[in-house]
């Protein structure tokens, strides 16, 4: 049976192994918070939120290796209203910072050696949104092997030809 001390914990499914196992999370040492997981730069990230305190962020570098938990980001409700609502998206080109959404409503730089929180303005925002980080895949979203689409391109340029004889 999987367990582990404290209310919260992490379940991971293998699927080639089939297997679960519990992945050790970050001590945090307080005890009324919430959880989010994401990841952030392909690294699994926790960010907890402490009531009425503010969020720490959390990445782990190395995956299933308890020691590896890193804190990136904690920052203070004092210094950023409603910072439950921050959400990490991805790092900066030179890594120095991380975009973060706050509150649906706007981004923020944070910067990782500095520990400061910067605002982006962007013209035409909206008053609301949303973000999604994507990553780029080979796999085809449609189930076909990813050379499909080159055959049946190379199919459409025949009978294209064909017709215009």
């Amino acid at each position: 049976m999987l367990r582990e001390d404290g209310p919260h914990a992490l379940i991971a499914f293998d699927l080639g192994a089939e297997e679960y196992r519990m992945v050790s999370l970050p001590e945090c040492g307080a005890v009324d918070f919430y959880l989010k997981f994401e990841v952030l730069n392909g690294c699994l990230c926790v960010r907890h939120y402490y009531l009425k305190k503010g969020v720490d962020l959390w990445v782990m570098k190395e995956y299933g290796v308890k020691e590896s938990w890193t804190k990136l980001i904690c920052i203070e409700q004092s210094n950023i209203r409603f910072a439950i609502y921050l959400e990490p998206l991805p790092y900066s080109k030179n890594g120095k910072k991380v975009l973060l959404q706050h509150d649906f409503r706007s981004f923020r730089w944070y910067d990782l050696e500095k520990k400061t929180i910067e605002m982006v303005g962007i013209n035409g925002e909206p008053d609301h949104f949303g973000t999604t980080v994507c990553l780029g895949s080979l796999v085809p979203l449609d189930g076909g092997r990813p050379d499909d689409s080159k055959d049946q391109a190379t199919k459409d340029k025949k009978k294209e030809k064909v017709i215009r004889r």
